[in-house]
């Protein structure tokens, strides 16, 4: 009868919680890697996909990043503010 053992991997380090397996010899593993639960459990693709959609088309719509002014002159102004290499004039 195979027992369990809950564990952690570091790398090829295995970090065991609840105490070791009493071990004489060397032991074959089998390893199954649980499934990651995401924080939209239940959410599928798509709907994530259309979520994210109208969050961005509300943040369009609110005109938010027009306080911060044209993102093309803001690069221009920034490229002004450091001398290139080897044009220093």
């Amino acid at each position: 009868m195979s027992q369990t053992y809950k564990a952690i991997i570091r790398g090829n380090q295995v970090e065991w919680l609840n105490g070791a397996p009493n071990l004489d010899d060397d032991l074959r593993v089998d390893i199954t890697i649980p499934e990651q639960k995401s924080s939209r459990a239940g959410i599928s693709d798509e709907e994530r996909r259309r979520s994210l959609l109208d969050t961005l088309n509300k943040l369009v719509a609110s005109g938010v990043a027009e306080k911060f002014g044209d993102p093309i002159e803001f690069q221009r102004e920034a490229r002004k503010d450091r001398p290139l290499p080897g044009r220093e004039d």
